[in-house]
Parts: C-alpha cells; structure tokens; sequence
C-alpha cells in the first residue's frame, strides 16, 4: 500500500533541461554538456501558468529538474520567482557545482528567493568534480536562508565501500532523516555504462510507487508518470500521459485520473501488474531476476515490452479490474476521484 499522503496531481515536476556539465553514468535522461533540448523562459511561464488555474489551484508544488537546473541561473531565476507569483511552492535538485565556497553558495541561493525547498544531489561519481564540501557548502547556505533541504545519494550498490563513506561523510552534514537513499536501477541502455554489480533476486521487490504520484513534463511536451527508467523508453506505454503539445494540459492530467495502470502501480506497485500478467499468459515475457531496494527495474521491463503493454488494452476494459483499482484507490489512498469519474460515465 502506498504511505505517501500526498495527493496525486497535487505537485508537477518540469524538466527544464537536459543540459548539465557532467554525464553522469546515473542519470536517467542521459543529460549532460552536449544536450540542448530546453524548456525556454516563456513557454515555461505559460505551463505554469495553467498549471497553476488548474482544478481551481489544485497544484500546490512545482518540482524543477533536469539536467541541472541551475545551469542557466538568469532563466531560474525568472521561472521560479514567476511560480512562486502564482503560489506554488517551488522546489528544485542541484548538484551544487555552484557552491565551491560558502560566499558564492550563499549569493546564489540568496539570488533564488522563489525555491522554498531544496534537494542537493550527489553520489560516488561527482565525487571526482564536485567533492563534499560542495554539499556541505549549500548545505549551510540553505541553512542560513532557511530554506528547508535533503541530500539525496544516488547508487545502485548500498553495499559499496565508496557508497558507505560518502553517506557517512553526509551524516557529518545533515541528520539522517534529511539524508535520502536512491537506489538506481538499470536499462538495457545504462547497463552499458554502469560499472557496478547489482544485487539481484528471483521474487521482484514487492512495495508501492511513491514517485508516481506526481507526473513530469518534459521539454519536448511529453508528461510521464515519473522520472524513473520508463522515461528512457521511446515506445508508446501507460506511463506516458500525454503530449502538451498536442493536447490541453487540463485534459491530459484529468485522463491522467482514470489510468488504471498507473493507479495500480501506486496502490500496489508493479507486482500487481505482474499478478495481471500471470492471468494473461504473459509472466514468461518479464526478466527471472529483478534488482533489489526498488520498483524501478520491474516497472521498467513491463512497459518495454509491446505485447505485454496490448494486454494491458484488454485488461483495461474488464469491470472487475476497473472496480478493484477505482475502489483501491478509494479505500487505500483515500482518493475517490476515480470512483466518481467512472460512475458519472456508467463505467462503475
């Protein structure tokens, strides 16, 4: 069951670009110096404009990422004190290339006024050109400008001895409740890049999607569910809302409620889809060894698969499964949007 009280559709992410200094092997939209899709300053402003008007201010946060957001401090600044205008809680991830010194941490995040929440990024590769102290240095700059903040380390080896000393290192810095874990998963596409061992198991881990519960756009119009691995498929899945520019934002996000897909994945996450497919004769299409510590990878090797996803077609028109996702939602995330939707359409 998913824990996370917050309210599906209530918080946005927007990819402002792909662009960052680095190319990091974790990263999942392959951003790096080369990348020059971009979300520009005034097409920004206009989709959280709408953003903003709707379902009468329904939205309450803009999560802003990329790439690195603050690769175009100026166009930052612009967006994130216009959202903020139009009262949304901004928040944004960094890798803090930025805050080399505790002066220039403090002038820049003093320069972003608009951000009300932080999350500072690192993990053992921007060690070698962002070290700690980068961290550390933003860190008591938020600290100063009371701006509530997390560090995030991501890995895809809890076990590393590197892994360790870094989140170690981190404590010094933060609590450990304001110290996230991400336990990055692997693609076809990353696999080759990735230098560590993953740990992997037989029975796929079994938990609920907390991600999902807020969709991304991204800079060529695409809204997905997440930013997790599903964002690196080209293919056609449930996990890809809509296009913006093709389709009104309001009318993407309002389908965004009925996907029963994705609903599924939030309530119980993707081995409920996995019970789905076993019903259907698909089962054998899913990899026997699934990475531990996350949903990421299972999720991943559903929607990749066209067959799998010309089942989920089928099975989305049987009333039974539309009655245990609209009334699961219901019961399990207090949500009963879904439940009247359906039942207004003689659905349910």
């Amino acid at each position: 069951m998913n824990k996370d009280k917050t309210a599906f559709l209530s918080t946005i992410g927007l990819v402002l670009s792909y662009k960052c200094m680095l190319s990091c092997p974790s990263c999942l939209v392959n951003a790096g110096p080369d990348r020059i899709e971009e979300i520009n300053t005034d097409d920004a402003i206009k989709i959280i404009s709408k953003l903003a008007a709707y379902r009468d201010n329904f939205i309450k946060e803009l999560k802003l990422i990329g790439g690195e957001p603050f690769f175009d401090m100026e166009k930052l600044s612009r967006i994130t004190n216009f959202a903020s205008k139009m009262g949304l809680i901004v928040s944004s991830i960094t890798n803090c290339y930025w805050a080399n010194t505790g002066h220039n941490a403090y002038i820049i995040l003093s320069l972003m006024r608009g951000i009300k929440k932080l999350i500072f990024s690192t993990d053992v590769f921007r060690q070698k050109f962002f070290p700690i102290n980068y961290i550390e240095n933003a860190v008591q700059a938020a600290k100063s400008l009371e701006i509530p903040h997390i560090i995030e380390i991501t890995t895809d080896d809890t076990e590393d001895n590197e892994f360790k000393n870094l989140y170690n290192r981190t404590k010094e810095i933060l609590s450990e409740e304001k110290i996230r874990i991400a336990v990055i998963s692997s693609t076809p596409e990353k696999s080759k890049i990735t230098q560590r061992c993953y740990k992997l198991y037989s029975i796929p881990y079994n938990g609920a999607c907390d991600i999902n519960n807020y969709p991304v756009i991204f800079p060529d119009g695409n809204i997905l569910s997440c930013l997790g691995p599903v964002s690196m498929l080209n293919s056609s899945n449930p996990l890809i809302l809509g296009n913006i520019l093709q389709t009104p934002i309001d009318t993407v996000l309002d389908n965004a409620e009925k996907n029963l897909a994705l609903h599924a994945i939030r309530i119980w996450g993707p081995t409920m889809l996995l019970s789905l497919l076993r019903k259907n004769g698909y089962e054998t299409m899913i990899p026997s060894e699934k990475i531990d510590e996350t949903v990421c990878d299972l999720c991943y090797s559903i929607m990749s698969q066209n067959k799998i996803i010309e089942s989920f077609e089928k099975i989305s028109k049987d009333r039974d499964f539309i009655e245990q996702i609209a009334f699961g939602r219901n019961f399990f995330l207090q949500e009963d949007i879904m439940v009247k939707k359906f039942m207004a359409e003689g659905i349910l």
